[in-house]
């Protein structure tokens, strides 16, 4: 439900599709244990479009520190 409230209202790229977006969000979330140089790889290579991998980020940061209040 976040991720397509997102992409309805606060993407950038008018032409992205769910399916698209699923794919990029995807792809990143594979590379989870890899190092952030190794994910925005993926963005200089038009695997991953720009506003979706710093939407990635910043759930990314709202889960670590979730995490780390406990």
């Amino acid at each position: 439900a976040e991720d397509e409230l997102w992409l309805n209202t606060e993407s950038k790229d008018p032409n992205l599709t769910p399916y698209r977006f699923e794919q990029m969000m995807d792809r990143l979330e594979k590379i989870t244990v890899c190092t952030l140089d190794d994910a925005k790889a993926l963005v200089k290579r038009n695997e991953v479009s720009q506003d979706v991998f710093d939407y990635w980020v910043s759930k990314r940061l709202k889960t670590v520190s979730y995490f780390n209040l406990f």
